[in-house]
Order: structure tokens, then C-alpha cells, then sequence
């Protein structure tokens, strides 16, 4: 974490009591704590203050409405968000800070830190590897978070509780087109282009760890979740509503692309990694063809659409691989 953002987590605290909880607060390094912040302060004075110029809570309301409109305008931090919306980046377990692609490359710079540590951090005489084992598997989860909270801004929704009295706000906002493919250029990036920084020949020998299954696994997973019927019949719904400013699948499946198939387009020849990743994207297309009954009708012709595009890649490519 860089001066500034430092210097930010050690003035305001690592998040509110409310989201951190207590079971956690042992985790954290000096400065970077749970602790009372603005949001908590804001909550215990709208739901505690004593307003004697009401007879009753009814009587209240209008002015707790009015109050609550008043602090949105003037700071967005005090929002209420839930964990439960699977659709709203903004409210993701774990999640720091209002721009999930900054903060996980934060993150993996550390994870990156601990890899070539993890032999030597674990040794204990006369013991065996399961403390190597577990330390692995918990940079490759952490690893895998960061991806989860990067990936849910693709065809993310924000939804907004408002009151008739907030005209000028929408209840439904898609995330804007440009963090939607931020969002995925990222992930090329960091998980699409092999992470080979995951991979040490030295802890797969002592400990028996298959570093490029852990790999694979959250790989796999966070492209099956992008190409999910949930994630482009949002991406359809987003493109009914927004037109040209939406992100649309199209757009998804090109930049992908760039990266799954970059050996198709002048890049490298594929590494294993590489190409499991194609063979998912290959099944999550022919998947696409036997739409489920509740995706909308252009799945089908989506899927079909991308597989001629993509057998039609790999002729061109092969008739010009001696030329």
C-alpha cells in the first residue's frame, strides 16, 4: 500500500465497525484497523438521537428521510450498502476501497511478495510441509478474491434504495462501460495471462503441490462466471436500456480474446495453461447453444455466432502457419 493510502486507512481506519466485525480485527497491522469511523458515527446518531420534538417514531420519519438524502449529497461514503447483492461491486466482502482493480493489484503486489517466502517462512525442524501446504493455499485464495471482486463489475449493477423524495437519483445503474472493461482488461492481465509467479518447481517438489491445478481452478472458474447465461443476459439487459454506452457481450468475447486466444492472433505458442483455458471457453459456447429456459433468446445465437467467428480465426490461422 502506497503513502497516501496509508495514510488514508490510518486516519479514517480499515472500514467501519459495522462491516469489519470483531472476528477479524487480530489480522490487521497498526493503523490498519476496524475502528468507530464516519459511517458508524453517522449510523449511531441517525438511529439513537433523541428528538423530543416528536410525539412518536412516525412522527420522525420525514425528517430521518430528509436527513439521510442530505448526507448522500454531501459524501457517497455514507451510503448503506449490503453483502447480499451479488449484482453491486460496491458492496463485496472484504472488498477495499471504490476501485476493485487498484486495490487487487495492491494485494497481488504483496501475494507476490510472500511466494518466494513461503519455504522459508514455514521451516521448522523435524517437521514436515503442511504449514508450506496451507500458506500456499491461502495466497492462492486470496488470489482468487481479487479476482471475484474484479470480476463482478462485469455486468454489475449498482442498485440504489431511494425514496420519492430522490428525484434525482436512479434505483438501477449498470457499471459504466469503461470500469466494465478495465474490469476485464485487468483480469487478462493478471489471471488469463498465466500467473506464473503462482508457480515454484521448488514447493511443488517438497510439498507434492499441484501449483498449476491451483492455477486452473480459479482460472476456469472466474471465466465460467463471465461467460455465464447470468452474466450476458445482464450484459443483454444493459444493451436494451444503454445502447452504445453499455458493454456489451460482443464487446466481452473481443476483449477476451485478447488473451485466451492470443496465440491466434500473433502472440506465443499457448502453455498448458493457456490452452485448458481455450477448452473452457470453447465448452462454455457450445454450452451457449443449449441455452437454459430462463436466459434470454440471444444466448443461442450469441454462442453460435462466436464459435463461427472463432473456427473461422483458427482456419485463417492455420492456412498462414507456414507462411
Amino acid at each position: 500500500m502506497g503513502g497516501s493510502q496509508r495514510s488514508y486507512t490510518v486516519y479514517h481506519g480499515l472500514c467501519t465497525l459495522q462491516l469489519c466485525g470483531t472476528a477479524g480485527r487480530q489480522r490487521f497491522t497498526f493503523g490498519n484497523i476496524p475502528r468507530i469511523g464516519m459511517y458508524d458515527k453517522w449510523a449511531i446518531e441517525w438511529g439513537y438521537r433523541w428528538m423530543p420534538e416528536y410525539e412518536t417514531a412516525e412522527a420522525e420519519i420525514p425528517h430521518l428521510n430528509k436527513w439521510i438524502i442530505e448526507k448522500l449529497r454531501e459524501d457517497k461514503r455514507y451510503t448503506f450498502g449490503t453483502e447480499l447483492d451479488r449484482n453491486d461491486p460496491r458492496n463485496q466482502s472484504e472488498d477495499l476501497g471504490d476501485d476493485a482493480m487498484l486495490a487487487s493489484s495492491y494485494g497481488i503486489k504483496n501475494l507476490k511478495r510472500v511466494m518466494p517466502e513461503i519455504m522459508n517462512w514455514t521451516y521448522e525442524p523435524n517437521e514436515g510441509y503442511m504449514k508450506a501446504v496451507r500458506l500456499y493455499q491461502n495466497v492462492v485464495g486470496q488470489f482468487d478474491l481479487y479476482m471475484g471482486h474484479v470480476a463482478t463489475n462485469v455486468a454489475g449493477i449498482y442498485h440504489n434504495p431511494i425514496s420519492v423524495e430522490q428525484t434525482d437519483m436512479k434505483a438501477v445503474e449498470y457499471v459504466p462501460k469503461d470500469i466494465q472493461k478495465k474490469a476485464v482488461d485487468f483480469l487478462n492481465k493478471e489471471l488469463f495471462t498465466t500467473p506464473t509467479w503462482l508457480m515454484d518447481d521448488k514447493l511443488s517438489e517438497r510439498t507434492g503441490i499441484n501449483t498449476f491445478n491451483s492455477i486452473y481452478r480459479v482460472q476456469s472458474s472466474t471465466l465460467k462466471q463471465l461467460l455465464s447465461s447470468r452474466t450476458l443476459d445482464k450484459m443483454t439487459d444493459n444493451e436494451l436500456v444503454n445502447g452504445a454506452k453499455a458493454y456489451t457481450a460482443n464487446d466481452l468475447f473481443r476483449d477476451l480474446k485478447k488473451s485466451i486466444w492470443s496465440d491466434m492472433q500473433g502472440g506465443k505458442k499457448p502453455d498448458a495453461s493457456q490452452r485448458s483455458l481455450q477448452k473452457t471457453y470453447v465448452n462454455a459456447l457450445i454450452g451457449m447453444l443449449d441455452k437454459p429456459k430462463n436466459s434470454s433468446g440471444s444466448l443461442g445465437s450469441l454462442g453460435g455466432y462466436s464459435l463461427v467467428a472463432l473456427i473461422s480465426l483458427l482456419k485463417h490461422r492455420l492456412l498462414h502457419a507456414d507462411s
